[in-house]
């Protein structure tokens, strides 16, 4: 009685089965299959005319319970392919910009806004720590957003960004300060008044010309 385990590129193996009981962690542990960082692998045990499946970094983080193996399973490894997906931080963040994501490397909201390689995305002078959004799509209605509101002036509830996981497509928005606001809104204002008094000037030089 014997297991048998192939692959994508690997060469097909089989392992004995003894009257011990067997596990999958266990064969594949003995055989040599490890996660690694940054990918995984799909696991589908033939079983008669029934097909099982599981990812081996699950697998390995504890996530299921331990899988026996019977004599004759048929091991099956192939890798995940996952299409690139970002997360989108828009608002008073200096600059609109997608943020990578994958299925292995998956920021909290913490890292998102603050632990980038190019330093936080908030500005301590323009940015309301107050008023951080994140919008989700709701799975149930594409058109609709599942909307989550942090305000990390309060210590507290820092904890909660650094627990809240993104997820593929979020937005992450950063409303801007009201002095902020009501200051750019004067600038346009008279920046807009200047322009109209330079037009009354150059009108009035031509009609004294």
């Amino acid at each position: 009685k014997k297991i048998f385990v192939s692959g994508d590129n690997l060469v097909p193996l089989s392992i004995p089965y003894t009257n011990t009981p067997m596990y999958l962690e266990d064969v594949l542990s003995l055989k040599g299959f490890t996660k690694t960082a940054g990918t995984d692998t799909k696991i589908t045990i033939t079983r008669a005319n029934k097909k099982f499946f599981v990812a081996l970094n699950s697998l390995s983080q504890g996530k299921h319970s331990r899988v026996r193996l019977f004599p004759g399973d048929k091991i099956f490894l192939s890798p995940f392919t996952y299409r690139n997906e970002s997360v989108l931080v828009v608002g008073e963040t200096g600059a609109q910009r997608a943020i990578t994501i994958t299925s292995f490397e998956r920021p909290t909201l913490s890292d998102t806004i603050f632990i980038r390689s190019e330093g936080s995305l908030l500005n301590k002078v323009t940015s309301d720590f107050s008023q951080i959004y994140v919008l989700r799509s709701d799975k149930a209605n594409s058109i609709n957003f599942l909307t989550y509101h942090l305000d990390i002036t309060n210590p507290a509830r820092i904890r909660l960004a650094i627990r809240f996981e993104m997820r593929p497509d979020d937005i992450v928005f950063v409303a801007a300060q009201p002095l902020s606001l009501y200051s750019r809104t004067l600038s346009q204002i008279l920046g807009s008044t200047g322009l109209t008094i330079q037009g009354r000037d150059a009108v009035r030089k031509e009609l004294g010309n």
